[in-house]
């Protein structure tokens, strides 16, 4: 089995309701390069902070959430394949 794939994230967000309707489970990445001016979320800038996890083990946090999903969107198979294989 070959090893999984790392990557760092600044924090997630389970009931995410801000940027429009219907509800998310909102994923913060972190280490960005951008610095953009006006940016909401500089904490997210340090490239070796964050929490170390794989993507499966974010998928799955991720999954526990789906109740609250909308079904239009998960009812797209191609999506959805789309999302997990990625």
């Amino acid at each position: 089995m070959s090893e999984p794939v790392v990557g760092y994230i600044h924090s997630t967000e389970s009931f995410g309701s801000v940027d429009g309707p219907g509800v998310r489970f909102v994923t913060f990445m972190q280490g960005c390069r951008m610095r953009c001016e006006f940016c909401h979320n500089p904490d997210t800038w340090n490239i070796g902070g964050g929490q170390k996890i794989t993507s499966q083990e974010l998928l799955e946090e991720a999954l526990r959430y789906r109740a609250f999903w909308g079904k239009k969107r998960w009812s797209n198979s191609k999506w959805r394949r789309t999302f997990i294989t990625s």
